[in-house]
């Protein structure tokens, strides 16, 4: 006899659809067969009517009692459609709206007309979000603390590859901190998977954990490069930091000088000591503290001048033949990880949210890694790969002419061409 689930309460509990009427669970008969009742026993005639189920599949093995309420084949529909809506919205990220429509496809003129208003609809879609993601109880002591799943953060790592300018993801990490035996963890894996790839790449954008993890486990000659838009974002973030930010985007000739402290990743590595000391008098005050970050975390803190006038510096966070672009910029070399920033915001968009749960994240990595797989054959196919935007092409043509003629310069006039050319909204 026919059957249907898939349709649950208001508390979760399934319900079963038979001939027109809903059913709910009532107790277990010795033989195996699962007992349901008529959900509309509480009504002012209660119902008699039981239906008797196997245990595996949910089919009607026999029926007893006769309905005291007529069937309501349009209020089942009604209910299976709104449970679906329920478990798609618990399952994914979509809008109320595009739940709604999905969900109605197949829901016949009958049913439409009984189904409740949209808005009415989105809002049980938004109270159910909200119940399923709300924060647990407050704990009774700190050993009693667990935290769920959805409220762990993880740190996406990504390793690119690039083969003839078509730069695909060819491994995804998920780290929980960023403590070295974590880090160290996850690059012996990279190492042992992608030993032969990734011993003659580079890598960009590399935190400290990642960077000593890598030195440790890959070999000598492997490159770390860092990537010159993360430079910029923080040297915007100092900016901002001093409270610079307002008169950075009002003030062209303050922003303009702003952007010559991150114009230094383009000065030979052997002239960055005369090219800070002829920069600092030309700045505004203001930006002075900006400078001194630069000259700590990048270049080192002058300690002293030696008598054969070469400068005595402490060692940097990040040392200059990693994130200069000097070099990089002459041999044609890409001098940002753009196209990773590119890959992350593809994710996002594939999960519609920012922070998705890990369950999502993995469901949308399979659903993103097959638009790269069709990356990946195009490029075998003789596909060209994706062009670089015209504005951008100019861009690096007119640096690379500043970068050229940098011994016809002054260390100022540099580094305000190479300014000239950037904007420092990353």
């Amino acid at each position: 006899m026919e059957s249907t689930s898939g349709v649950t309460s208001q508390r979760g509990q399934e319900k079963l659809a038979h001939d027109g009427h809903l059913f709910v669970k009532a107790y277990v008969l010795k033989s195996g067969l699962q007992s349901w009742r008529c959900m509309y026993k509480t009504a002012p005639i209660p119902c008699k009517a039981r239906a008797y189920t196997l245990m595996s599949t949910r089919e009607v093995i026999r029926t007893s009692g006769i309905h005291s309420d007529p069937p309501d084949p349009s209020g089942v529909e009604v209910a299976k459609i709104t449970s679906t809506i329920k478990r798609r919205c618990e399952e994914t990220s979509e809008a109320p709206s595009s739940l709604i429509n999905t969900a109605l496809v197949t829901a016949t003129t009958a049913t439409l007309g009984r189904m409740n208003r949209p808005q009415s609809i989105s809002r049980l879609i938004n109270r159910h979000r909200n119940a399923r993601s709300a924060a647990p109880s407050n704990p009774d002591s700190r050993g009693s603390i667990v935290i769920p799943e959805a409220y762990r953060i993880y740190e996406v790592f990504v390793v690119l590859a690039e083969r003839a300018q078509c730069v695909v993801p060819v491994a995804y990490a998920l780290l929980p901190d960023q403590s070295s035996r974590i880090v160290h963890s996850d690059a012996e894996s990279l190492e042992r998977g992608l030993a032969g790839p990734l011993s003659r790449q580079r890598g960009h954008g590399l935190r400290a954990a990642m960077m000593i993890a890598v030195r440790a486990c890959f070999p000598p000659e492997t490159r770390i490069q860092g990537c010159f838009f993360h430079l910029v974002k923080n040297i915007k973030l100092r900016v901002a930091q001093e409270g610079l930010w307002s008169r950075y985007t009002n003030d062209d000739d303050f922003a303009l000088k702003a952007r010559m402290i991150a114009a230094l990743a383009f000065v030979p590595p052997s002239e960055l000591d005369n090219a800070v000391a002829e920069l600092s008098p030309v700045l505004p005050e203001e930006l002075i503290p900006v400078l001194n970050y630069f000259e700590d975390i990048y270049i080192g803190r002058m300690n002293r001048i030696r008598a054969d006038g070469t400068v005595d510096r402490r060692t940097p966070q990040f040392p200059v033949e990693m994130w200069s672009v000097y070099q990089r910029t002459l041999d044609g070399e890409a001098r940002t990880n753009n196209y990773a920033e590119a890959a992350h915001r593809r994710l996002q968009v594939e999960f519609g949210i920012q922070h998705p749960t890990i369950w999502k994240f993995i469901d949308g990595l399979k659903k993103v890694q097959k638009g790269r797989d069709l990356q990946v054959e195009s490029f075998v196919a003789g596909g060209a790969p994706p062009t670089k935007r015209t504005k951008y092409v100019r861009a690096d043509e007119r640096i690379l002419g500043v970068v050229e003629r940098a011994e016809h310069l002054q260390h100022v006039e540099y580094l305000r061409g190479i300014a000239h050319n950037f904007l420092m909204d990353a």
